[in-house]
């Protein structure tokens, strides 16, 4: 049923009680001690036996036809009419019995100022009253749909400044995070389809509310993937710093998950991030059938090509030189430098490692020497860098970066079909 015609109802309903007390077919007192008595002079006249009841006199004087007439047009206009044309008309029709009383006219009538005054007075309080209960209804409606997305605090700022969403489209500088499941495909032919869906409504769940928690805007599922990013809607100075931050909850978080996976039966499951933050467009984009909040631009599909990394450099989270340089409360270690398909110009890749305040001196020493050892690698002193990982990897025997590296620099081809070709042409990256 359309609102506007319960509104109208509604006040409808209003005038009507007053219009009945008016006309004594329904009596409302309120005595003292408090107590609402209801009577109907038309019904006693009806129960005393008058059988020819009619309607008095004074129903079709001036004063009470211009009541009906003021009643109705406010009871149909009210409710359709936005805030400052209704207060206008309330006002307007505030006048003639205003105009009537100081002419005397209305001193000696049946139907008293007084009374009038009243009746679009309640007529116009019990309007906004309804205005206000579907407005506060309307809000909790899209605090309810927008949490999806957005966390619920960023959702109810924006229902108080809905002035702050950028629904045009806007260039900000943002982070953007791409999480994704290692081997998803394999994962997909060892479970039934019903276990899977519940497998991934499960993962979904968690890392949302992880995101969440960092005051992220989940931007959309890909398949297995989560896209999420921060400085949207509302703006978020500290971006960067979020989204590492969420990285490291989200690897723990799965710890938890593949335990509850391997309780049911599901294979185990381990996630790769890849992060990016630069300048980006958002706001509403699509057409007229279909538009989603989402962002665009070349950070983004940055984030989108690093994420693809991890897989050859067995990170579990790359994150590119710019979140790096705005996230700097973070230990990171350089992992290369790379081309980026679609980018003429390479950029240098980390893995975050923990916040500094958390590192302990070996764990700094080891990020030191990894990263003289990139910087060997990168300037083509092979000798020094396999010297330097061949130091890294008996102090981590487990690390699969480091394995990476060395066998890149033990038997690869660096020259043309290096992996910086590879990336910049656009090949297929092997899934591990």
């Amino acid at each position: 049923m359309n609102i506007n015609l319960i509104r109208v109802g509604l006040v409808s309903l209003v005038f009507l009680l007053f219009l009945a007390n008016a006309t004594g077919l329904l009596n409302l007192e309120l005595t003292s001690p408090p107590d609402l008595s209801v009577s109907s002079q038309w019904l006693s006249a009806w129960i005393a036996g008058d059988n020819s009841i009619r309607l008095p006199q004074f129903v079709w004087s001036p004063e009470m036809l211009l009541f009906i007439l003021t009643g109705l047009i406010l009871s149909f206009s009210l409710p359709l009419l936005a805030p400052i044309a209704a207060s206008t008309l309330t006002l307007l029709l505030v006048i003639p019995p205003v105009y009537l009383n100081y002419t005397g006219y209305l001193e000696s009538a049946a139907l008293p100022m007084e009374y009038f005054l009243l009746t679009i007075l309640i007529l116009y309080v019990v309007n906004v009253l309804i205005a206000y209960f579907e407005e506060t209804h309307l809000r909790q409606q899209i605090i309810d749909t927008f949490s999806h997305y957005a966390p619920p605090e960023v959702v109810r700022e924006l229902c108080r400044h809905p002035e702050k969403i950028p629904l045009e489209g806007q260039s900000r500088n943002m982070s953007v995070i791409f999480c994704d499941l290692v081997r998803f495909s394999a994962i997909a032919e060892k479970v039934e389809p019903a276990d899977l869906t519940r497998m991934l409504n499960e993962y979904f769940t968690r890392i949302t509310e992880i995101l969440h928690s960092h005051g992220a805007t989940i931007d959309k599922f890909i398949g297995d993937s989560v896209m999420a990013f921060w400085g949207a809607p509302l703006p978020q100075p500290e971006h960067a710093p979020r989204a590492v931050a969420a990285s490291f909850d989200l690897h723990e978080a799965m710890v938890e998950l593949q335990q509850s996976f391997e309780n049911q039966g599901w294979p185990w499951a381990e996630i790769r991030i890849g992060i990016n933050s630069g300048l980006m467009s958002v706001g509403n984009m699509g057409t007229r059938h279909r538009i989603t909040y989402t962002v665009i631009g070349d950070a983004v599909n940055i984030a989108s090509r690093i994420e693809q990394l991890t897989r050859i450099y067995q990170a579990r989270t790359i994150v590119s030189e710019y979140t790096y340089r705005a996230a700097d409360m973070f230990l990171y270690r350089l992992l290369d430098r790379v081309y980026i398909r679609g980018r003429t110009e390479p950029i240098r890749i980390y893995e975050p490692l923990c916040r500094k305040s958390k590192a302990d001196n070996s764990k700094i020493e080891q990020a030191r020497i990894n990263d003289e050892a990139v910087q060997a690698y990168l300037s083509g002193e092979h000798n020094k860098a396999s010297e330097l990982f061949s130091k890294l990897q008996t102090q981590m025997p487990d690390d699969k970066y480091i394995m990476y590296m060395l066998s890149m620099l033990r038997g690869e081809d660096l020259g043309e079909t290096s992996l910086h070709h590879k990336i910049s042409t656009g090949s297929a990256l092997p899934d591990p």
